[in-house]
């Protein structure tokens, strides 16, 4: 009985450390596959105007993602206007781009309001206040 016990504790240790290291890979995987500026919003030591700069030149040639406002009272593709998996494969440059464009959406809205948040923090040269020191600053402001 024990051996069986013993047996399926490692087999369970097993399962879990292999789908903790799939986990891992696809974080990777994810991160690998985004653009420069989404990446630069989550680190705490980016610099505010690279991130501008690269956020810009993504943006460029690309539409910008349709807001929620322009989606009302507009219905979803009817089904013989939708594309094929042939189709798909034989997408022009500018469809591919498109295609990014929506996928991107959320980021899009989120670096806008990063921008924002950010501005009052940006310094000089570009680097962003820390958390910590923004919350000195807070905790300054409210004593006096």
């Amino acid at each position: 009985m024990k051996r069986i016990i013993i047996a399926s504790l490692f087999f369970v240790s097993l399962g879990v450390k292999t789908s903790f290291a799939q986990q891992q890979q696809e974080k990777n995987a994810i991160k690998e596959k985004l653009p420069r500026w989404v990446l630069l919003m989550d680190d705490t030591l980016a610099n505010y105007y690279e991130a501008q700069k690269s956020f810009e030149a993504f943006w460029k040639n690309r539409p910008l993602p349709i807001e929620e406002e322009e989606i009302i009272g507009h219905s979803e593709q009817p089904a013989e206007q939708r594309k094929s998996r042939l189709q798909q494969l034989f997408t022009t440059k500018q469809e591919r781009r498109a295609e990014e464009s929506e996928r991107f959406a959320f980021q899009y809205k989120r670096f806008k309001h990063w921008e924002r948040a950010m501005l009052p923090y940006v310094q000089d040269d570009g680097s962003i206040l820390t958390p910590t020191q923004r919350l000195e600053i807070w905790k300054h402001q409210r004593s006096n």
